[in-house]
Formats: C-alpha cells, sequence, structure tokens
C-alpha cells in the first residue's frame, strides 16, 4: 500500500461508521467504474486498430480523397466593416 492511500485510510478511519461506509461504497463504485471503463476501452482499441488498417488499405488503393471540414479551410481575410472604417 503507498504511503499516500495509507495516509488516506487513517483519515478515513477517524469518522464515524456512516461516513467510513459512505467513503468505502464512493471507494468501491469508482474502481469498479474505472474496470467498466478499461475493459471499454480495450475492446474499442481493438475495433479501432482494424478500422485504421483498413482505412490504410483503401488509402494505398486509391480508393480516398481529401477532404476538409470547411471550419478548417484557409480563407482570405474578411472585408473591414464598414462601420469600422474611418471617413478620409
Amino acid at each position: 500500500m503507498t504511503e499516500l492511500l495509507k495516509k488516506a485510510f487513517d483519515v478515513a478511519a477517524e469518522l464515524s461508521e456512516d461516513e467510513q461506509n459512505k467513503v468505502a461504497e464512493w471507494l468501491l463504485n469508482e474502481l469498479a467504474t474505472e474496470r467498466q471503463w478499461e475493459k471499454q476501452f480495450s475492446a474499442t482499441g481493438q475495433t479501432l486498430a482494424r478500422l485504421a488498417r483498413e482505412a490504410l488499405r483503401e488509402h494505398e488503393r486509391g480508393q480516398t480523397k481529401s477532404w476538409i471540414p470547411r471550419c478548417f479551410e484557409v480563407q482570405d481575410d474578411p472585408p473591414i466593416p464598414t462601420s469600422l472604417l474611418k471617413p478620409s
């Protein structure tokens, strides 16, 4: 057990029984949730890797085309609003 975890348990040991149970329940739920996320991402990672290999093969065969969302397209500087122009 790490020193930090021991310190946390020492602090929790000073709480009332009800508060200790709440802390224990919270910790156990967090650990269970973390394990579920790890399991989900592990399966997802394998699927993503397969899809990435498939996409690379399609690209190598020339079956893909470049696509840049409009929000990332390089545009000319926008015109200056006439309200900001000073009369000459």
